[in-house]
């Protein structure tokens, strides 16, 4: 077929323009057939390689459309991903600040706890140190009160026991000469244990009748004072100290004479003579090293002899081992 041919011969001349030197051949005139056949397969192929085109376009703007979905996909995913691990680390973080809250409080109750508990532990400790030391202080006033009972059931304690007078002279003197009288003096240890370091100091003196057994002043500066050698110009110690066992045993006598004079006349109310007083003290110390005294005060009261206590200066210690202020009382 003619066109067969031609088309075969274009074909050809095209294969042979492909291969060798390009070679411009001059252009068909427009009716001529072959050139009308040339270019509808030219519009052909364009056509065909356009619509070939567009489908690969199509192609790959449907790859393009996938891929940007599948991106936007896996955006959408990971952005969902994101923000369920913000919320879960969120809710995490809420639950350790509620658990950090709920472990702070428990800690504060546990110190609010510990604080109590110190308290009351401080508070029974306290409780339990005043009731011992209470107990220590009723303990030691009863251990005080046995050892104060005990020293006072032992310890030694020196009486003196009534004077009576003995004349010393049988037949009466002359007149107006006094009548000399002799007194026993006798000191006793009551107590349960020996008296030791006794001493006795006495002294007689002459004053107004009614003045010196009345006069407190006097008769305490002769006791505590005078007998004690504390006066310069006082009486030598051999005046005043009668010689005495310088140990006393329990329930043992002692005895020494002391002389009176009656000097003017003693039964007369109004009479301005001078009297005779005595006066003295007894100093000893006990088995537990506690020094005790025994003051005493007397003058004659008559003509018999008869001796009465002074108003002041017939009195004992008190009893140190107890307390200073505990007058004494002589035991049972």
């Amino acid at each position: 077929m003619p066109d067969d041919n031609s088309t075969q011969e274009v074909g050809s001349s095209a294969t042979e323009e492909d291969s060798g030197p390009e070679l411009v051949k001059p252009p068909l005139p427009p009716c001529d057939p072959s050139t009308v056949d040339t270019q509808s397969v030219g519009e052909q192929r364009m056509e065909s390689d356009v619509r070939n085109i567009k489908d690969r376009l199509k192609s790959a703007e449907k790859w393009m459309i996938f891929l940007t979905a599948a991106i936007v996909l896996v955006g959408i995913l990971q952005f969902e991903a994101a923000l369920l691990q913000w919320n879960a680390m969120k809710g995490q973080l809420e639950e350790m600040r509620q658990g950090g809250g709920t472990a702070a409080n428990q800690l504060w109750q546990a110190i609010g706890n510990m604080n109590w508990m110190a308290r009351t532990a401080d508070g029974s400790l306290h409780q339990t140190r005043e009731a011992m030391e209470t107990s220590k202080r009723e303990s030691e006033i009863s251990l005080t009160a046995s050892v104060e009972e005990s020293r006072l059931d032992l310890r030694a304690w020196i009486v003196l026991e009534p004077l009576v007078p003995v004349l010393a002279v049988p037949e009466a003197p002359p007149q107006g000469v006094p009548s000399p009288y002799r007194y026993e003096l006798v000191l006793e240890n009551v107590g349960k244990t020996p008296a030791y370091h006794v001493k006795v100091m006495m002294i007689q003196l002459l004053g107004f009748r009614g003045r010196l057994e009345n006069s407190s002043t006097q008769i305490a500066n002769t006791q505590d004072m005078m007998l004690m050698g504390k006066f310069k110009n006082g009486p030598s110690p051999d005046e005043i100290k009668k010689e005495f066992p310088t140990v006393i045993s329990p329930n043992a006598r002692r005895t020494t004479s002391i002389f009176f004079f009656l000097p003017g006349r003693p039964n007369d109310p109004n009479s301005r003579a001078l009297e005779n007083y005595e006066v003295g003290r007894i100093d000893y110390e006990d088995v537990f090293h506690v020094k005790h005294w025994r003051k005493f005060c007397l003058f004659v009261k008559d003509s018999a002899g008869t001796l009465e206590d002074c108003s002041y200066g017939n009195d004992e210690d008190h009893n140190p081992e107890i307390h200073p202020q505990s007058p004494a009382s002589k035991p049972n």
